[in-house]
């Protein structure tokens, strides 16, 4: 952003750069280092039918459902994407239709590592915005890596349905988690009332 100014302790006006039409977070991030973020902040709109994939992330272990977002539709019928990403950070779990193309008949592949192919078709014409698809992943990167998300491939209404397309990353958050059990050593009880320290050059 440009133009930041600072009104008050708890209001900023800034001017956006120039981003593909979607749904987007919103961070601030302080000179301390410490950052705020609030999601689905902000809307990018424009005039053309547009497609992309989020800027998003989540914490290892968990599972994140992520929309392939769609903007201005006119008369869709049917629809063929192909997304891919990096397999060793994030593995597609399931997908299913979006809020834009809710009650479509759908076919989906997931069984190449990377890949989701997605088909899906109605009798009756849906205009306007929302998401085309929601793709749940499992995330299993390591803390702090990302993965690109790509549309490789789209198709609308037969090619009669132009798009721009954007695309998004993954970013696995950059927290760790500690758990187990402190036991004594000949019963193997677990001993009560433990306070855990971890120590090292950053604090978590």
């Amino acid at each position: 952003a440009s133009n930041v100014v600072l009104n008050s302790p708890n209001q900023i006006t800034c001017t956006t750069p120039a981003h593909f039409p979607a749904v987007v977070d919103v961070r601030v991030d302080n000179p301390s280092g410490g950052y705020g973020t609030l999601l689905n902040a902000f809307t990018y709109e424009g005039a053309t039918a547009q497609v992309s994939m989020p800027l998003t992330g989540g914490g290892q272990g968990k599972f994140v459902t992520v929309p392939v977002n769609a903007a201005n539709f006119q008369g869709l019928l049917a629809a063929s994407l192909e997304i891919t990403f990096d397999p060793t950070i994030i593995q597609a779990s399931s997908a299913e239709p979006g809020t834009l193309t809710a009650g479509f008949g759908y076919a989906v592949n997931l069984n190449t590592p990377g890949l989701v192919k997605i088909s899906m078709s109605n009798p009756t014409m849906v205009s306007g915005d929302g998401s085309l698809a929601l793709i749940t992943f499992e995330v299993i990167g390591t803390p702090g890596s990302s993965s690109d998300l790509t549309i490789a491939s789209h198709l609308f209404n037969d090619g009669a349905i132009p798009a721009e397309i954007g695309n998004g990353q993954f970013n696995v958050d950059n927290v760790f988690s500690v758990s187990g059990t402190v036991s004594y050593h000949n019963t193997s009880s677990p001993v009560g009332g433990v306070n855990l320290e971890v120590a090292g050059d950053v604090v978590r």
